[in-house]
């Protein structure tokens, strides 16, 4: 008995731009066959949800005898053909796409982090995540938006377990409600993945320097821009990000001390425009020193308020009322540890550079989701 095209039932309409529909419940067909009678969501399921929340009406492919386990005219067929041809699933080497197969958290969360282009590399609290593992760089995501129950204060993710029909309808309701629905057109993330899986030179690093002249004026700082709230992470990951923050300014110092230059003291100005920035990219998923608004670091530093201290101190002499700033940024991405990101930077010339700078001797350090920012500053007279 062949196995019926599972139905859906959406219900409570989101308030956006686009009025999608949220899925809140997950109803499958009664006749199943023996061989695929289980609780649990299939490879074939997982893919279409996904799919049906992004798209509105997915491709009516045909495998033609293209993947080994992909039946003709099954009502799967066209799900896990898009899901291929978007880079959600990847075929084996015997070229089978396992529609059939149960899936697991790990899995799902995969699968999900492309459907949505969501970040890699999430700060979270798991227990039971080896950094060595495939999965490692997608767990993050099931604690930031809560996708599934833990048990705290030792929350584990169990990556091998597999998912219930509502489970899933859940997991894909909470990351809506967190983020809402406007997310990058599958094929735009398809192609990142693709190009990212190419290797490029200094893809993972980055670095700009500058000097800025002060005249002291008013007394009053310059104009600010205002400063976007990332709060997903902030509850749960704070005290993580303060303890890598530590890492990288010791490991930092160190590097400035066997150079024979003073340590660089942590700014708070500079970190938090450092934290804002590490947390624009990753929340829009890119990787420059210009912003997607096109603001450049030395503004991003003005606008954190590191000159307030020299614009409202007392200016008595010419000499007094001028301060030229030398200024810079150091950016990485996908690096876990905090010894793996200071050891990608020395490792490069002009990031050395910056962290060896003699006329630096203020850092913030900024830390979200595989993105890393330093800030430097210091005054030349």
């Amino acid at each position: 008995m062949a196995r019926n095209t599972p139905t859906f039932r959406f219900i409570t309409a989101v308030p956006c731009v686009l009025a999608l529909l949220l899925l809140l419940a997950l109803a499958f067909s009664q006749s199943r066959a023996s061989e695929f009678e289980t609780p649990y969501v299939t490879r074939a399921e997982a893919t279409m949800v996904l799919l049906l929340t992004r798209l509105p009406a997915v491709p009516a492919l045909k495998n033609n005898g293209r993947f080994a386990d992909i039946q003709s005219g099954a009502w799967y067929e066209p799900y896990m053909l898009a899901a291929e041809r978007f880079r959600i699933v990847q075929a084996d080497p015997l070229r089978r796409l396992r529609p059939n197969q149960t899936i697991n958290r790990a899995e799902f969360v995969k699968m999900m982090t492309y459907t949505f282009g969501l970040p890699q590399y999430v700060v979270h609290r798991y227990t039971d995540i080896p950094s060595d593992s495939w999965y490692a760089s997608f767990a993050g995501i099931a604690y930031a938006y809560q996708l599934f129950p833990r048990s705290e204060p030792s929350p584990k993710f169990e990556p091998g377990k597999f998912l219930t029909h509502k489970e899933v309808s859940n997991a894909i309701q909470k990351l809506l409600n967190a983020r809402g629905t406007n997310f990058p057109p599958l094929t735009v993330l398809s192609d990142a993945r693709h190009a990212a899986a190419v290797p490029k030179p200094y893809l993972t690093i980055s670095n700009l320097q500058d000097e800025v002249t002060i005249i002291h004026g008013t007394g009053t700082a310059p104009a600010r821009a205002p400063v976007s709230e990332f709060r997903i992470l902030d509850l749960f990951t704070g005290l993580r990000i303060s303890d890598l923050r530590t890492e990288v300014l010791t490991l930092v110092n160190e590097q400035r001390a066997k150079a024979g230059l003073l340590p660089l003291q942590a700014n708070i100005n500079l970190q938090n425009s450092a934290q804002h920035y590490a947390e624009d990219m990753a929340q829009k998923n890119f990787f420059s020193h210009v912003g997607l608004a096109g603001e450049t670091f030395r503004k991003r530093i003005e606008a954190s308020g590191y000159y307030d201290r020299f614009l409202r101190a007392t200016c008595t002499t010419a000499k007094d009322c001028r301060r030229t700033y030398a200024l810079a940024e150091n950016l990485a991405r996908g690096q876990k540890k905090a010894a793996d990101v200071v050891a990608a930077w020395m490792a490069s010339t002009e990031h050395r550079k910056a962290i060896l700078h003699p006329f630096f001797t203020d850092i913030g350090i900024g830390i979200s989701s595989g993105y890393w920012v330093q800030h430097f500053g210091g005054t030349k007279n």
